[in-house]
């Protein structure tokens, strides 16, 4: 996971920014599109959902660091330390020391105690502290936690992993990627379809959804060819008819002939 962690740095703060990142409540990545088959406003909604991994202290402070203690922490793969001073003694100072040295999370004080958090979110994001002589004194859980969601990391959600979630969580929808884009259709045809995009949505723009309603047609009739022919030679076989006749094709309405195949053809309107 390094190299995919690693392409993710750069842009993830841009990202999140786009997809509005948790804020500092905490609540996860939420993006919506509000889905309206049958022409019904908000009969149902698409989200994307990515939440973080996040680890809580139970330390006692002042921490009675004297310089040099250390703290093991694996985010998303990648091994860091966070190294303390002796003037690292309450919660704040910790925090601010955390941040200072670690890479792709967040620490803040929450309660008197320590919270660490992802930067981003989603299935795959983990996140653990090792150990240190430090983690004495901060008393981290052990064991490695990981994010939650319907997608594996919010900065690098997919057109495929959105069409899976419209298609789950709106009934009456078809969501598919197409050409590099995402194409929703509803299920049911003719007049009286229709689905649309609402206003309110947060990820319309991202995709490049437009806000009208889109209506569905009415399939009308089409042409179609009826062909019925005989074999011009006489029967081989003495195969005959109930009538006594040789077997032979029934008169058609139109005229269409073709001299080749002694077949005559007919149109006649068909239903799309």
């Amino acid at each position: 996971m390094g190299d995919r962690v690693q392409d993710a740095v750069d842009r993830a703060r841009a990202v999140l920014d786009g997809l509005g990142a948790a804020g500092a409540d905490g609540e996860p990545v939420e993006k919506t599109i509000w889905g309206s088959p049958a022409g019904k406003k908000r009969l149902a909604t698409g989200t994307v959902v990515a939440g973080q991994a996040e680890l809580v202290s139970a330390g006692v402070f002042p921490t009675g660091f004297a310089g040099g203690e250390v703290l093991d922490v694996r985010v998303m793969g990648m091994d860091q330390t966070v190294t303390f001073d002796a003037a690292d003694q309450s919660v704040e100072q910790v925090a601010a020391r955390m941040n200072e040295q670690l890479q792709l999370v967040s620490v803040t004080v929450d309660a008197g105690q320590l919270r660490v958090r992802t930067d981003l979110g989603g299935t795959d994001i983990r996140l653990a502290v090792l150990g240190g002589d430090a983690n004495a004194a901060l008393a981290f859980p052990a064991g490695e936690v990981a994010g939650a969601g319907n997608v594996a990391m919010s900065a690098e959600v997919g057109l495929g992993e959105i069409a899976a979630i419209v298609a789950a969580d709106i009934p009456g929808v078809i969501a598919e990627e197409v050409e590099g884009a995402l194409r929703l259709r509803t299920v049911s045809t003719g007049v009286a379809a229709s689905i649309q995009v609402d206003p309110t949505s947060t990820l319309d723009d991202q995709l490049g959804l437009d806000n009208d309603p889109h209506l569905g047609a009415e399939g009308g009739a089409a042409n179609a060819l009826r062909v019925e022919g005989k074999d011009p030679a006489p029967s081989r076989t003495g195969l005959r008819s109930r009538s006594g006749r040789p077997p032979e094709a029934r008169p058609a309405s139109s005229t269409s002939r073709s001299s080749r195949t002694g077949c005559t053809a007919r149109s006649s309107p068909t239903s799309r």
